[in-house]
């Protein structure tokens, strides 16, 4: 049984305005294939890409980050490393992804995720709807990271207007 004392952390401002801004056009503009999640309880369009050279500068602060909070929330997690990082897209009115936790069934590469990480990368006065909830906290402002054990529930509430844009992680790992 696990217990968390606090179960996420906020981390405000981490980036900056203009990391954020890097960030949407490096991957929109990259070579990365854009997968497109229409289904009752979620709909978004996906990027995902790998930890290289061309991407270590999002991915190293990102780890630098996890393994600083870690250190003060989670102590029994042994962290791995990242699976490839997910850029998010809700640009569509009833964009969503209903309740849900970042595990998985064996053999899926879900079931050894322990934290997930979020990084809101637009600022919310261009949208509405698309509120990231974890349990009863809503969690929109731009650069706030939030990091929370995989297991706990969280959503993206549905889109009314505009476009909210995310980075969207995972870090496998073990209990210890």
């Amino acid at each position: 049984m696990i217990k968390l004392k606090k179960y996420f952390h906020v981390a405000e401002n981490y980036f900056s305005d203009d990391f954020c801004d890097d960030v949407i056009e490096k991957i929109e503009s990259g070579p990365y294939e854009k997968h497109s999640r229409d289904a009752e309880f979620r709909a978004s369009d996906v990027i995902f890409f790998p930890q290289d050279e061309n991407t270590s500068w999002i991915y190293d602060p990102l780890e630098k980050l996890v393994e600083e909070v870690k250190k003060k929330n989670w102590r029994t997690f042994k962290l791995d490393k990242f699976q490839d990082l997910q850029y998010t897209l809700y640009d569509k009115i009833g964009g969503k992804y209903d309740w849900h936790c970042d595990t998985g069934q064996s053999r899926s590469g879900m079931e050894r995720r322990l934290l997930s990480i979020t990084v809101q990368l637009t600022d919310p006065a261009t949208y509405s709807g698309g509120e990231f909830e974890i349990v009863e906290s809503v969690c929109s402002d731009i650069n706030k990271v939030v990091i929370f054990p995989s297991i706990i529930s969280h959503r993206v509430r549905a889109m009314n207007s505009g476009t909210r844009k995310s980075l969207v992680g995972w870090m496998n790992g073990q209990f210890i």
